[in-house]
């Protein structure tokens, strides 16, 4: 918690990793959201791809996870992926 309460920049991550893992997928899926609006945890951005895929939502779900490759490889988004992205920081 006093990682949480730091704000320590994996603390979110972190605690969305294990609730994921514990099949909480409402709250991995906020934890995640917390961790890339602000950290820019690009990681998290994957792995929330990867929450809405397994609560199916596939289609927002891949588009995440191929919007992580982008920005991580520093490519051009398509309207549908920034649109999501949009949505999620707004």
């Amino acid at each position: 918690m006093q990682a949480l309460q730091s704000d320590h920049v994996y603390a979110q991550h972190n605690l969305a990793v294990a609730y994921h893992r514990l099949g909480e997928l409402e709250a991995a899926e906020r934890w995640y959201l917390i961790s890339f609006s602000q950290h820019g945890n690009l990681q998290s951005l994957e792995n929330l791809g990867h929450v809405y895929g397994d609560s199916g939502r596939e289609v927002e779900g891949k588009a995440l996870v191929a919007a992580s490759d982008k920005l991580y490889e520093d490519q051009p988004l398509n309207e549908y992926e920034q649109a999501l992205i949009d949505r999620l920081l707004a």
